[in-house]
């Protein structure tokens, strides 16, 4: 079976009221520049956490500009498992994509989308839907594949989201994301909800698929209790699923 780890694709992103304001009376950017600062401005590092699974990820931004941003993502898995990634994000005329996940250990591959992954799509309001079809791309050690993908998304609205420090509102934005192999293939739902006031941040976020199962994160847990546990050697980590071309997709 497949492992489409869009997990890792989680990306602080909101909606882009053009000109307008939420339904909660939040003044949101008013263009892709606007948000990409607002991003830029989310100082530190943000940590969410699974309280079922006591999963973990982090993410902190590294680079940013007009164009978009580089962020530093890493992921803990159930099983206690770190890895650490770059993902690059950028702005097009059809809205804000993701262009590359960078691994940063060589025993996770390294993953891309062509065109560009659309993660939001203009006009970017409560309502919006968008769709996109392109190639999925892996490697690593220096083999690689690629297979048919698919991805439909919508801005539900928003809603009430309860942290530890209290209740605030937050954008609720899904996106569905497919990928076909030649005898199986893998779709995998992502929620998250984003706050805008006083921070521009993704405060939770729900993955939903056939491998991985449920996973419900939500920011606001002390530093101590989502600590990464340390890597341990990879050679004792490795876990492969063979494909029909004798690909290798990693999977936790």
């Amino acid at each position: 079976m497949m492992r489409v780890w869009l997990s890792r694709f989680l990306i602080l992103v909101g909606v882009l009221a053009l000109g307008g304001t939420s339904g909660w009376g939040e003044e949101l950017p008013g263009d892709c520049g606007a948000f990409v600062e607002g991003v830029r401005r989310l100082d530190g590092e943000q940590a969410l956490r699974d309280g079922r699974t006591k999963a973990g990820i982090t993410y902190a931004v590294e680079q940013g500009g007009a164009w978009g941003w580089t962020e530093r993502f890493t992921r803990s898995s159930r099983a206690g498992r770190v890895a650490a990634f770059t993902r690059v994000f950028a702005c097009r005329d059809e809205g804000l994509t993701l262009e590359e996940v960078r691994a940063h250990e060589d025993y996770e591959p390294s993953e891309s989308y062509s065109p560009p992954l659309l993660w939001l799509a203009w006009p970017l309001q409560a309502g919006t839907q968008w769709q996109w079809a392109g190639t999925y791309r892996t490697e690593l050690d220096g083999d690689g594949s690629r297979l048919p993908a698919e991805a439909t998304g919508r801005i539900v609205g928003w809603e009430t989201v309860t942290l530890p420090e209290g209740e605030v509102q937050a954008l609720k934005i899904e996106l569905r994301v497919e990928i076909r192999g030649r005898t199986e293939h893998s779709v995998q739902t992502l929620t998250r909800w984003v706050q805008f006031t006083p921070l521009q941040r993704e405060v939770r976020w729900r993955s939903v698929d056939e491998d991985a199962g449920v996973l419900d994160f939500t920011l606001g847990a002390a530093a101590a209790e989502v600590a990464l546990p340390t890597v341990e050697p990879a050679g004792q980590q490795k876990i492969f699923i063979i494909d029909s071309r004798g690909r290798g997709i990693e999977k936790l």
